[in-house]
C-alpha cells in the first residue's frame, strides 16, 4: 500500500471503526484528516507523492498521523495527573512548518 492509495476505509480500519458505523460527518472528518496526514508527510519530508509512493512505510506513517489527528483533536491536552495543559505537539509541528516569522512562539510579543 502506498500513501496515495490510502482511503477513508483504510483509516477507519486503522482506527477500528467499521465502515457501516461511519456517519457522513465522520467520513468528512476522516477524509480531512487523511488529506492533512498526506500533506504533513509531504511538507515534513519535502518529497512529492511520486517519491513517497516508492516507500510503503510512509503509508504507515500517514496512518499513524491520521490516527493521532482523530484521537488527539484538541490544541491543548491535559497532562495526566498534573492539572496542567500541554500544547498538542502534532498541531504545533504542522503550524511550525508554515510559520512566517520563524521565532519561537514564546519569544513573539503581543503587538
Amino acid at each position: 500500500m502506498t500513501i496515495s492509495e490510502l482511503t477513508v476505509s483504510d483509516v477507519a480500519a486503522y482506527l477500528k471503526i467499521e465502515d457501516a458505523d461511519l456517519t457522513e460527518s465522520e467520513t468528512g472528518i476522516i477524509t480531512a484528516m487523511l488529506n492533512a496526514a498526506r500533506m504533513y508527510v509531504q511538507n515534513y519530508t519535502g518529497r512529492d507523492t511520486e517519491y513517497l509512493d516508492q516507500h510503503p512505510e510512509v503509508a504507515i506513517a500517514a496512518l499513524c498521523l491520521a490516527g493521532d489527528f482523530y484521537t488527539n483533536r484538541d490544541m491543548f491536552t491535559n497532562i495526566k495527573g498534573t492539572g496542567t495543559a500541554s500544547v498538542n505537539k502534532t498541531v504545533q509541528s504542522i503550524l511550525d512548518m508554515h510559520r512566517f516569522n520563524l521565532l519561537p512562539s514564546e519569544e513573539v510579543e503581543d503587538v
